[in-house]
């Protein structure tokens, strides 16, 4: 089900995503602005779906930077406008015990602004750093993200997860700019 309501085909049982995992898809923009999510849910397992943190993806938000919206021809016309629509759709979506990858490029501007939106958004919030994100390691962590990665990792032992396209063909890999 999409943040609007709107029900996705379900997917075959046995596909390689995990029943935990919800990924977003569309444009490249943030996920959770037009929020797709396709969920793999047994029907006997529904229950404990339901009550287990969910996992979730999303790249390349751009907290704070002005000049995103006309980049990527974003639907604001101020960036405090944008920031409250991200984070409006993040706490819709997202739990307070749901696990946040944010595959780089949180936010642009100073430690303030990173501490203050970090602390607005739900979830348990995991950094893979991008080419926006200028900060120390010590901002991030000050600022409440449980883990803060300079490289890509590795999910539930198959999803490479990356702020950049990786080099080689893999058919595991996710980065920010093709979710």
């Amino acid at each position: 089900i999409d943040a609007a309501g709107a029900e996705w085909p379900r997917l075959r049982e046995g596909s390689h995503l995990s029943n935990r995992i919800r990924v977003g898809r569309g444009k490249p923009l943030p996920i959770l602005i037009f929020l797709k999510i396709c969920v793999i849910i047994k029907e006997n397992e529904k229950d404990d779906f339901m009550n287990q943190p969910k996992i979730y993806l999303i790249g390349d938000p751009h907290f704070w930077h002005r000049a995103i919206i006309r980049y990527c021809n974003r639907p604001f016309m101020t960036v405090e406008e944008m920031n409250e629509t991200l984070i409006k759709n993040w706490n819709t979506v997202v739990g307070k015990h749901d696990i946040v990858y944010i595959l780089g490029d949180f936010a642009l501007c100073g430690k303030d602004r990173i501490i203050e939106i970090t602390q607005k958004l739900n979830g348990r919030k995991r950094l893979i750093l991008g080419n926006h994100d200028g900060a120390s390691l010590e901002t991030y962590r000050n600022a409440g993200f449980e883990y803060v990665y300079n490289h890509p990792i590795i999910l539930e032992e198959f999803y490479r997860l990356s702020h950049y396209p990786q080099t080689y063909n893999q058919s595991n890999g996710l980065y920010a700019n093709v979710l």
